[in-house]
């Protein structure tokens, strides 16, 4: 079954939006499709444990016509996991434009958001967000944080 999920993102321009990864949050590309070139359509980047795809928009829609626009507006977030979400934040606070500042979530825990060149929000916080075993029950913990007519929402779910 479910083993992983990676985001693909939509962007305008693949090669400055690894630029913006890379110099930015610290990814490295480890593919790109073509390998080198003024215009990429695609590119694989990681850092740590993190893996995120990026895909030029009309190389997008070509595959998958249902998702053509006219212009990319953020619809996600990417809720990141790290180890000490204040040392990350003091690391790029100045580096990136914050959505959010670092706080405390209502239900306890630090984090901050982020947007990419690209408009979209990476959120790093120090929850863990892993699929546990209790029971024999999925548990599933999952954040989402959207813009919505310009003010910052967060959602916070437990499934079981």
């Amino acid at each position: 079954m479910y083993e992983a999920v990676t985001t693909n993102i939509m962007v305008k321009n693949v090669k400055e939006t690894i630029a913006f990864y890379e110099e930015k949050l610290g990814f490295q590309k480890v593919l790109s499709v073509p390998e080198s070139g003024d215009v990429l359509n695609f590119a694989i980047l990681v850092k740590d444990k993190i893996s995120i795809m990026l895909q030029e928009q009309h190389n997008l829609i070509e595959e998958y016509p249902a998702l053509s626009i006219a212009e990319i507006k953020p619809t996600f977030t990417l809720f990141i996991t790290v180890s000490d979400v204040a040392a990350l934040y003091e690391e790029l606070k100045d580096k990136v434009t914050l959505a959010k500042e670092l706080h405390k979530t209502f239900y306890g825990k630090d984090e901050f958001a982020v947007f990419d060149n690209n408009g979209n929000l990476r959120n790093p916080s120090d929850i863990k967000c892993t699929l546990m075993k209790q029971d024999r029950k999925n548990i599933g913990i999952f954040s989402f944080t959207y813009v919505f007519y310009g003010k910052l929402y967060e959602l916070f779910m437990i499934i079981t």
